[in-house]
């Protein structure tokens, strides 16, 4: 009954929430704006709610397909490759007839491609006349500073110096962060960059034309659930209406509010409706990009996430008692050996500090190879060693009663023939020293009768 109101109460709650639509947005600054904007754009419509940083791309778009969520900002290039696993570049047609199984579409192109590409300072770039990439082929003694990503990605820089037979020696791989400031002091002159970096204005970088379309397109859309033009129209319509509203520079332009200017997200969306020039603002600090409007909401998850993994680790390493009861009872047989079989007892535990025991199984392994019905008349050299106790007990509880035969047969396999080895080199060595010893006796007893005549 416990488990079954707490899901009377979601099902209760979800015809309050049918009429919202939820915007999501990944975990990054592009992503958060763009939902920023989504949101923006239908408020005052309907009831919107954008959750923000859900995660990855196969987080966001597992919540998409649960229905979670009903749209998100993504990437033409990683619909294809990293949802759809196919390479190339699909058309929104293709996409669409890939995705309709799952009920999620592709609609709305937002105008920009956010894809690699390179760059250099605008002024450089100008007075040595390159515009394309293909230009850049003609200056051999150009420096160039790229990530180390993009050197070891295939459809970065090996595939990239192929296409367009670069006249250059694979660079040295430089931190992303550090080649803004090197290109800025000029020690470089070509660094590789997203195409809607916030750092492009900030440098006054000019990014050059892929004009033989070596990189893959990363066009934004919305991907979206085909229900929602149905359930959502008016909102629908004023989505369609971003469609091309949002070029590179206007992307970079809010990409650079939000994370140059210190910006709140809102704030670096609501630049799309204002061509103003870039205001000076503070720039975030570390605690304030930490604790960030999401922080509460992702700790939560982060903790119940822990809390549950923990339990259910518990819950599947720890027996129940009376599973423990069963695997210690089944020990005994599984072992082959009764414990309360004197005889197995030295066996299986041949080396133990307790002088009886020790004695009784060093009388056994001695004769390893005698009749079973033998056995007896040597079993008295170690209950001699025995301390007293109450008769027909060995003081551990144990019956002192001879063995049945099939158990000593089966212990007397069981002995290491090795044991035997050295009880019999003991004896030798024994018999020397008592050798030795009557030798002096009868050499000191020679002397004191020569002596004594």
């Amino acid at each position: 009954m416990r488990r079954v109101l707490p899901l009377l109460a979601l099902l209760l709650a979800l015809p309050a929430q049918a009429e919202t639509l939820r915007i999501g947005s990944k975990r990054f600054t592009e992503s958060y704006i763009l939902g920023e904007v989504l949101r923006r754009t239908v408020e005052g419509k309907i009831a919107v709610e954008h959750r923000p940083g859900l995660g990855n791309t196969g987080i966001v778009f597992a919540a998409l397909k649960a229905g979670s969520i009903d749209l998100y900002p993504e990437y033409t290039g990683t619909i294809a490759r990293e949802i759809l696993k196919v390479e190339g570049n699909p058309s929104t047609e293709d996409l669409n007839s890939a995705l309709a199984s799952q009920g999620i579409g592709v609609a709305v192109r937002l105008g920009f491609n956010n894809s690699y590409a390179l760059a250099m300072r605008e002024d450089r770039a100008r007075s040595l006349g390159i515009r394309t990439v293909s230009d850049l082929a003609k200056h051999p003694g150009l420096k160039l500073g790229l990530s180390q990503e993009f050197i070891g990605r295939a459809d970065g820089w090996p595939g990239l110096k192929a296409a367009y037979k670069m006249p250059y020696a694979t660079p040295s791989g430089l931190d992303h962060g550090l080649a803004y400031e090197a290109i800025a002091a000029g020690k470089i002159d070509v660094m590789d960059i997203y195409s809607t970096d916030a750092k492009i204005e900030r440098y006054a970088l000019r990014v050059l034309e892929d004009d033989r379309k070596y990189f893959p397109s990363y066009e934004a859309v919305l991907l979206y659930r085909l229900d929602v033009p149905r359930r959502f129209p008016e909102a629908w319509r004023a989505l369609q209406a971003l469609e091309g509203r949002i070029d590179e520079r206007r992307m970079i332009r809010m990409n650079a509010a939000a994370e140059l200017e210190g910006k709140s997200f809102a704030e670096a969306a609501a630049l799309l409706d204002s061509d103003g020039k870039p205001q000076i603002a503070a720039r975030r600090n570390f605690w304030g990009a930490l604790f960030g409007p999401d922080f509460w909401r992702l700790t939560g998850e982060h903790l119940l996430l822990v809390f549950a993994s923990l339990a259910a680790s518990i819950a599947v390493g720890v027996p129940h008692r009376g599973e423990a009861a069963e695997i210690g009872a089944d020990r005994p047989r599984r072992s082959g050996l009764d414990p309360n079989d004197p005889v197995a007892r030295a066996a299986r535990f041949p080396h133990r500090a307790d002088g009886h025991d020790r004695h009784l199984a060093r009388a056994h392994s001695a004769f390893p190879l005698c009749a079973a019905a033998d056995r007896p008349q040597h079993l008295h050299r170690a209950h001699r060693h025995r301390p007293r106790h109450a008769a027909g007990s060995d003081g551990l509880g144990l019956s002192t009663a001879r063995p049945p035969l099939a158990h000593r047969s089966a212990a007397r396999v069981a002995f290491d023939p090795r044991r035997h080895q050295d009880f019999r080199s003991d004896q030798r060595r024994h018999r020397h020293h008592r050798r030795v010893h009557r030798r002096g006796r009868l050499r000191r007893a020679h002397r004191i009768g020569a002596g004594a005549e």
